[in-house]
């Protein structure tokens, strides 16, 4: 017997839910229906923004992953992204802007994050190091100069977070 789950996009426990559900689906491999799920609501909260531009990503849709985030991210004039706004957030968009070959982006959103000891800047800012240390000198050299070089970005794990890195890991400590 299956049983219907009932969400509402302005009651914070159900945004949770929905949370919890769409990041068990996208964790199985499953971000497709993930992304089906989030289409029915009427999505101005930013968790279930962000949600949509996670699962955006892990479907390899990283141009629609950035409009997401843009959408919501940017600050007014369009320059910067919003400070307001929690840093797994702003991880997110800088790792899709990585993904989709706009390296330089990805390195400008981490600069902009104020606190670069946060566990999701540290990790992002590890993917974009490790990029870095796999490129050649001529390679370096030209990144360095402000020419990002073709060079695929990998991610290890899942790509993308639904909640901070503190949040992630206080439920996987509750789960094991």
């Amino acid at each position: 017997m299956s049983r219907t789950i009932r969400y509402s996009a302005s009651d914070p426990t159900s945004v949770e839910r929905l949370l919890d559900k769409v990041t068990e689906l996208a964790d199985s491999g499953r971000a497709n229906e993930a992304l089906a799920l989030l289409t029915n609501f009427d999505l101005q909260s930013p968790e279930l923004l962000n949600a949509t531009g996670v699962c955006l990503m892990r479907c390899e849709r990283y141009d629609d992953a950035i409009r997401v985030f843009r959408s919501y991210q940017m600050a007014a004039g369009g320059i910067r992204t919003r400070d307001d706004l929690p840093n797994h957030h702003r991880c997110n968009f800088a790792l899709a802007l990585g993904l989709s070959a706009r390296v330089g982006g990805m390195s400008d959103v981490l600069n902009e994050i104020g606190n670069p000891d946060d566990a999701d800047v540290v990790r992002t800012r590890a993917i974009l190091n490790r990029w870095t240390a796999s490129l050649s000198w001529t390679g370096r050299l030209g990144w360095w100069l402000g020419v990002a070089p073709d060079v695929p970005l990998a991610v290890d794990g899942p790509i993308g977070t639904f909640r901070p890195a503190a949040v992630t890991e206080q439920v996987t400590a509750k789960t094991a």
